[in-house]
């Protein structure tokens, strides 16, 4: 950095703030803090200055277009409640599949029948909407208070099953959660002023998406509509529908388990959710993120 010259260099890239420290991970409400910022050349310090800064709750999302890719970091699959979820869906599997052997196995049974190769991916995210809709018994809420105009706080898996309630958002979050913990690869759809759960029926449909192959047979990335590789925006609009359209990529309205409503049927309300371009704003691929070193908040859990 030549500060001689006058000459401005941005230096936002090679500042990091890490998440792991106690006061970030278990911040219940926004509180004002501030930034110390010291720099030094050749062991002279030029700037000693304090800023002001807002710290949002661990839990508080701000649905902005930036902030939107890093919705992956709340889709919580260790969080105790999902196991819970997945024990309780069990007895459902194995019921589906008439298998008392039958496990969550992730991608790994798919294609075994050449008539309906998706059938034990499906099998597995029906066994998981049955145990939400009939063991857990959720209602819809409203989010709790934020205390800021521009967030939104998100309940983990366990405040919905705990609370056996939730937001559109919350009720997404929960079964992506599922989803990722049995292996299977959830997206999150997110239109204007609503949010539902997707899946891939195959990791292969998955990978031809994110991937194009040339004439020479070399496979090359796709050309983004995000400048976040996991999110695609509007103008994949049509690309996604046809995905939808072929069953490659199966949508889910979760809302509907707080109507008690069958697998199929959400099924059917996630395609109806989709049916118009302008309501929709971005799908955003869980998996891929995780590739991309987007993780899980690093969230305390509240003393009982």
């Amino acid at each position: 950095l030549d500060l001689a010259s006058g000459a401005m260099q941005n230096l936002t890239g090679e500042i990091g703030i890490p998440l792991t420290s106690t006061l970030f991970r278990s911040l219940r409400e926004a509180v004002r803090s501030v930034i110390f910022v010291r720099i030094s050349v050749n062991d002279v310090d030029v700037l000693e200055q304090t800023y002001p800064v807002r710290l949002l709750a661990i839990d508080e999302w701000l649905d902005t277009k930036m902030l939107n890719a890093f919705l992956p970091s709340f889709v919580l699959s260790r969080d105790p409640a999902v196991a819970r979820v997945v024990d309780a869906a069990q007895r459902y599997l194995m019921n589906l599949t008439d298998d008392p052997s039958a496990g969550f196995d992730g991608y790994q049974s798919a294609g075994a029948s050449p008539e309906n190769p998706f059938e034990p991916v499906d099998q597995q995210v029906w066994a998981l909407w049955s145990a939400l809709c009939y063991d857990f018994s959720l209602s819809y809420i409203n989010p709790p208070p934020s205390f800021e105009a521009s967030s939104q706080r998100l309940r983990s898996p366990s405040d919905v099953i705990e609370g056996r309630r939730g937001t559109c958002i919350d009720l997404a979050l929960l079964l992506a959660a599922c989803l990722e913990y049995i292996g299977l690869y959830p997206v999150i759809f997110l239109l204007k002023d609503h949010a539902f759960p997707g899946y891939w029926r195959s990791p292969e449909s998955r990978d031809r998406f994110f991937m194009v192959e040339t004439r020479s047979g070399e496979h090359t990335g796709r050309k983004r509509t995000s400048d976040y590789p996991w999110v695609e925006l509007n103008e994949a609009y049509g690309e996604l529908m046809a995905l939808v359209r072929c069953g490659d990529l199966a949508p889910i309205e979760t809302v509907w388990l707080t109507q008690h409503k069958g697998f199929w049927d959400a099924r059917d309300a996630g395609m109806d959710d989709l049916r118009s371009r302008e309501q929709f704003e971005s799908v955003i691929d869980i998996q891929r993120a995780r590739d991309l070193k987007v993780t899980p908040l690093p969230v305390l859990r509240r003393e009982a």
